[in-house]
């Protein structure tokens, strides 16, 4: 019998359909199947998903792939070795030279190899975890050397020849003789190997006598086997009772010994197989700019198998903001021995909400509107490197027309632009993500007039925290300020006055969020050309003012909050100076910007970039 370390397990001979199955324990029916097309396939080594199948006349050896619901794969094959699998780890020896080699499934890369200490060729191997026995015994039954690997020292030892099997951090021989020479040894491996060459005995201890085993109970792994998954020594007895004997060896540290991880375009999802039991686990998600966690799941003991998924979505039920999140599982190992297992990786969410800014994809850049003489809008891509890649154009607009890149107003998923003819309605038109800006694009009108009124018109994000983008406008007679809150019915809510004066303020933007808290903030220049930042509350209101840069921006005739263009999640700022230059301030994630560079030439045509 071979277990899985995942709750199932296979035996030597095949099923009566002549294929190799596994078994739930347990459960009285088989479960996958693994068919090599070999008229007498022998299980010879199984680890999770993966197994060394033997023709047992034909000569030939298969390593397959078992599927859940579905008939498993052969990876290979190939003329018989010795062989033994770990996790996705296949170890192979060779057929001269003593040489073995590791490699990954399913691929079949190389890992890393050793040679048998006499370079002798070996007929059997064991693997687990940090630890390769072999025995290498010819067709007569002569052993011409046996050995332990060390993947951690890189060393090898001579260790005991026939009848062992390998554990977690030990080896088990079953010895016969005499009767002060029989029964159950055990070598403690966990410690390493001595460095002082072939002839240093391994030390070794009895944990059962010949007595309790009995003398005709020699076969390995028929009447005595070690749990190879941070377990002890079973044995049976005489009158076939069996025994458990804990090794005293520490188990290993908790690891994944083999892992699939698929990330959707809204999704993730993971399976590791585990090196031992695992109590319990937890895979905290979070935007990798801001580090904020937006959504954490959990479970409960993990028996050798791990299974975990995300939807997209946040604690709140709502699908995360297209962009790059990063996800980190931890485990915590059910005896209680070694740290708890700690994985992380990366997921690119591409069919959550739509980012900030991010017009000609779902990728989460950043992108420019710029409107030429003519009456191009133009969509300038952003390439996440901090500069601005392709572009998509719509043409026939009016050049008197206000443009406002807002946000998702419609719930499409695609980002939407406000458009202000001059007539003073208002519209949001409503262009399919990475469509160019037409006048025929669908629109929902707004405002049938009365929108003149506003010399500023700039969306800083979702500022009331209701997950909507919001609208700030300024009055040009009088200076005051108020908020237009995004609605779910697509519509703008009726204005709620923010400040009665903000005259002194020579510009006005909406900038999104800038200090990684989730709400949209404001960036403010004043006629001294100091820039501040007003914070948003997440309740509809600002904070106080902050200073952000002294004296800057003088010559700048267009600021524009572009969300992120270099790829790290954070909002920067594009400037366009009086010569056309175009330089970019890269946001910090903590409400401030770094130094400019300049990323463009020749923008004076433009007659608006937004």
């Amino acid at each position: 019998m071979f277990a899985d370390g995942a709750g199932r397990h296979g035996r030597l001979e095949p099923t009566e359909s002549g294929l190799t199955m596994l078994r739930a324990n347990g459960a009285t029916d088989w479960g996958p199947t693994l068919d090599t097309g070999d008229s007498s396939p022998r299980l010879e080594d199984l680890s999770g998903r993966y197994a060394v199948v033997d023709g047992a006349s034909s000569g030939r050896q298969y390593v397959g792939e078992f599927s859940d619901g579905a008939a498993g794969k052969v990876l290979q094959g190939r003329d018989r070795v010795a062989a033994a699998v770990w996790g996705d780890t296949l170890w192979s020896g060779a057929a001269t030279g003593g040489k073995v080699t590791a490699t990954r499934l399913p691929s079949g890369a190389a890992v890393e190899s050793f040679t048998t200490r006499n370079g002798c060729t070996p007929s059997d191997l064991q693997a687990v975890g940090r630890w390769v026995y072999w025995t290498c015994e010819d067709s007569w039954g002569d052993v011409h050397g046996s050995g332990v690997y060390d993947r951690a020292s890189k060393r090898t030892a001579t260790a005991p020849a026939s009848r062992v099997l390998l554990g977690d951090g030990y080896l088990v021989e079953r010895i016969g003789g005499t009767e002060s020479r029989s029964g159950l040894m055990l070598v403690d491996l966990h410690n390493g190997l001595p460095s002082s060459g072939d002839h240093t005995e391994l030390p070794s201890r009895k944990l059962a006598d010949w007595t309790d085993i009995g003398r005709d109970n020699l076969r390995v792994g028929l009447n005595w086997t070690v749990d190879r998954f941070g377990g002890g020594v079973a044995y049976a007895d005489r009158e076939q009772h069996v025994h458990l004997v804990p090794t005293g060896v520490p188990a290993s540290a908790l690891s994944a010994i083999d892992s699939t991880v698929t990330a959707g375009a809204a999704s993730w999802s993971g399976t590791w197989w585990l090196s031992k039991p695992a109590a319990s686990w937890k895979v905290t998600v979070r935007a990798k700019a801001s580090g904020a966690t937006v959504r954490t799941m959990s479970g409960s003991e993990a028996r050798g198998l791990l299974k975990a998924a995300w939807d997209g979505k946040d604690s709140a039920g709502r699908l995360v903001t297209n962009g790059t999140y990063t996800w980190t599982l931890t485990a915590r190992p059910a005896d209680g021995q070694g740290a708890d297992l700690s994985l992380s990786g990366s997921v690119a969410v591409t069919a959550g909400a739509a980012a900030p800014r991010d017009y000609a994809g779902k990728d989460g850049v950043g992108d420019l509107l710029t409107l030429s003489s003519s009456g191009t809008l133009t969509i300038r891509r952003g390439t996440a490197t901090g500069t601005l890649g392709g572009k998509v154009s719509g043409t026939g607009w009016p050049t008197s027309a206000r443009f406002v890149p807002f946000g998702d107003l419609s719930g499409d998923r695609c980002n939407d632009v406000l458009v202000r003819p001059s007539s003073g309605a208002l519209r949001a038109y409503r262009p399919a993500c990475g469509a160019a800006v037409r006048p025929s694009t669908p629109y929902t009108t707004l405002a049938s007039s009365g929108w003149t009124q506003y010399d500023v018109l700039t969306a800083p994000g979702d500022v009331s925290g209701d997950g909507r983008p919001d609208l700030v406008t300024r009055n040009a007679s009088t200076g005051a300020v108020y908020l237009h809150k995004g609605t779910g019915t697509g519509k703008l809510s009726s204005r709620v006055k923010l400040y009665d004066d903000w005259k002194a303020y020579k510009r006005i933007v909406g900038a999104g969020d800038l200090n990684g808290d989730g709400v949209g903030d404001l960036l403010v220049q004043d006629r001294s050309d100091n820039l501040y930042r007003y914070d948003g509350t997440g309740r509809g209101t600002f904070r106080s003012r902050v200073k952000v840069f002294s004296n800057w921006g003088a010559s700048y005739d267009a600021v524009v909050a572009a969300g992120d263009l270099t790829g790290d999640g954070r909002t920067d700022l594009v400037s366009r100076d009086s010569s056309g230059n175009l330089w970019r301030n890269s946001g910090d994630g903590r409400g401030s910007f770094g130094g400019r560079a300049k990323i463009a030439t020749g923008w004076q045509t433009y007659r608006a970039v937004v």
